[in-house]
């Protein structure tokens, strides 16, 4: 099990580096097209595709296995607050099971998805620009979110009787760590 938590974390740190990168990347770029557009009346072609098919894809999609090994993502426990350790651990797994089923669906169907369009080469109305590579990172994204799912609802599942702790993913997302 640490291994496999090894490798999904170590994949996780790469998707995260990624969506780094891309928002740097963003940044320059957006900021090298203002400056030439105002200083030299010489815009950069294709910015505004460049940044919302590739850029915010990457930033948005790929750090989600990030925020559920964090346990970062939302839960709202308005009921299960007032139920025993084991069933709202039972309750947690079971949150697990179907999200990992809503996003595992969503892997295959974005994995369909990307590869037709990866097909016909696609590109938006009005440019050349091909954006069919971005269409990977969203069953990449998605895919290792399903990991990150099975990994908590494995450890929950071997500890039903103990309480769940908050941030309970690797060393690095804990908040207790200096």
């Amino acid at each position: 099990m640490e291994t496999l938590e090894r490798w999904v974390d170590r994949a996780i740190l790469i998707m995260l580096a990624v969506a780094g990168a891309g928002l740097v990347a963003m940044m320059i770029h957006v900021t090298a097209d203002v400056l030439m557009r105002y200083f030299f009346n010489h815009p950069i072609r294709d910015t505004i595709e460049t940044a919302s098919y590739y850029y915010m894809i990457l930033i948005v999609f790929l750090p989600l296995a990030f925020v559920e090994r964090k346990s970062e993502h939302i839960e709202v426990e308005l009921f299960v607050q007032f139920l025993g350790t084991r069933l709202r651990n039972v309750f947690y797994v079971a949150g697990r099971l179907f999200s990992m089923i809503f996003f595992g669906i969503l892997t295959y169907v974005s994995w369909i998805d990307a590869v037709d369009y990866a097909r016909i080469r696609e590109t938006p109305m009005g440019s050349d620009l091909e954006i069919w590579p971005s269409r990977f990172a969203l069953p990449i994204g998605f895919g290792l979110l399903v990991l990150a799912m099975a990994l908590h609802a494995a450890k929950a599942l071997m500890h039903l009787q103990q309480v769940k702790p908050q941030g309970d993913g690797p060393a690095y997302a804990r908040e207790d760590q200096p």
